[in-house]
């Protein structure tokens, strides 16, 4: 029978093997009226094409938005695609998977097999508007809370009854009290649960199925079910012991290991005392020890998933914390175990908001009207002014001037020769100039 530890070793080795192989996408594409489209796209090689298929229970979508998305699967990639999703009314996206008992998430300790889906959440998104003339500026938030792993808000007291099963009957009440006292200490502020375990009769080579038997079916109040158990069998050839699925942590485990030597040297002088005496020790370790098993799982899980999320917005970005992809564009790396806050900030004319995304074809259209106005009323104007002017009279010329005119420019006489023999003929200044022009 396989034990927890080489259970445990086996996953944090799957995962250091598996670093980067799954790869989260997410495109978001911004609306003027708050709302946004996104696709959320989950892909690995061929090679993983099991653990991306044991992903997909791990997103389903949630009740309230199952008439906004479309869903799209190929050999290596899995596609969810949303719909103006609205912030205000849809408050999220896929379904919280309860951890089942007994399933492969048992593996991994206090994680889970698949990443937190709350990044993507529309809860987690501020969207705020600022009008700026001529501009409205918007920032966006998304914020990364994930949910811590202690809630000391809302600890449960765990029992004697429960967690001190003295078999062989030698813990007195003040001795439970006490021990009690210590364990709900430890759970209280590392969510760490002590297990007293005492037997008459148990010989060692018994103690590892009975071990592994017991702590698979025991009833753990937290669900990241990081244990300590302390084990005593009075018998003749009995045995005393400290063991501890707690693997990650060196300083814990190296703790827990001294502990356990020294208990199966001297546990037997007085098992009262002596359970008593571990079990504070542990008390005082952890009030000082900062336990460090959950944060590095939860960065080597972090490695296992990489998150892309790129955000289209319908601005100008003059400000973020992503990496610009231009100037309506932002790619944010993310850890979705990590808290974090990506922001963008941009600005978009305030016509924009009225008008809509085509307001400069509106200006355009405007614009025109305008000019072709201001012509019609000048074209008519000009039309009115011409109208009203009184038409002259035309000029009267002797014909006879009129004829001597044609016949000499055919003849090959300038004007000036011409009107010299008019006026020498006795004909008027005047009347030759008018004969001149109008031939």
């Amino acid at each position: 029978m396989i034990s927890k530890k080489i259970l445990l070793a086996l996953s944090l080795s799957m995962i250091l093997l598996l670093s980067g192989c799954i790869n989260i996408n997410v495109e978001q594409k911004l609306k003027r009226n708050g709302h946004y489209d996104m696709d959320l796209t989950i892909s690995t090689s061929p090679e993983y094409k099991m653990i991306l298929n044991g992903l997909k229970e791990g997103f389903q979508v949630d009740d309230s938005v199952k008439g906004k998305f479309d869903y799209k699967e190929t050999d290596t990639s899995i596609t969810y695609s949303f719909k103006d999703i609205n912030p205000t009314t849809d408050k999220k996206l896929f379904k919280e998977i309860e951890k089942k008992e007994g399933s492969e998430n048992d593996m991994f300790g206090q994680t889970q097999e698949t990443p937190d889906s709350s990044f993507i959440n529309p809860e987690n998104i501020d969207f705020k508007k600022e009008f700026k003339f001529p501009y409205y500026e918007y920032t966006y938030t998304l914020k990364m809370s994930p949910e811590s792993k202690k809630d000391t808000g809302k600890v449960e007291v765990l029992t004697s009854n429960d967690y001190i099963l003295d078999e062989a009957n030698i813990l007195d009440q003040p001795s439970k009290n006490q021990i009690m006292q210590s364990i709900n200490n430890v759970y209280k502020n590392d969510s760490i649960e002590i297990i007293i375990v005492t037997k008459k009769q148990m010989e060692q080579m018994d103690y590892w199925s009975y071990k592994y038997d017991f702590t698979s079916n025991f009833n753990f109040k937290d669900k990241n079910k990081q244990y300590i158990m302390i084990f005593v069998s009075t018998n003749e050839n009995g045995l005393c012991s400290v063991e501890s699925n707690i693997y990650l942590d060196s300083k814990v485990s190296a703790k827990i290991n001294t502990l356990n030597t020294d208990f199966e040297k001297n546990c037997k002088l007085e098992y009262s005392t002596q359970i008593k005496n571990v079990v504070t020790q542990l008390d005082s370790f952890f009030k000082t020890a900062d336990l460090e098993s959950s944060k590095q799982m939860e960065e080597q899980l972090g490695q296992l998933f990489k998150v892309d999320y790129t955000i289209e917005i319908f601005g100008k970005i003059t400000e973020t914390n992503g990496l610009k992809m231009g100037d309506n564009k932002v790619k944010f790396d993310i850890n979705p175990s990590k808290n974090g806050e990506y922001r963008i900030v941009f600005k978009d004319f305030f016509l924009a908001s009225i008008l809509g995304d085509f307001y400069w074809v509106y200006l355009i259209i405007a614009g025109v009207i305008l000019v072709g106005g201001v012509g019609f009323v000048v074209i008519s104007k000009h039309r009115k002014n011409l109208q009203s002017k009184p038409l002259e009279a035309p000029l009267a010329v002797n014909p006879q001037i009129m004829d001597y005119v044609r016949r000499a420019r055919m003849n090959g006489m300038t004007d000036q020769q011409i009107k010299s023999s008019l006026m020498q003929s006795g004909w008027n200044s005047k009347d030759i100039d008018i004969a001149l022009i109008m031939r």
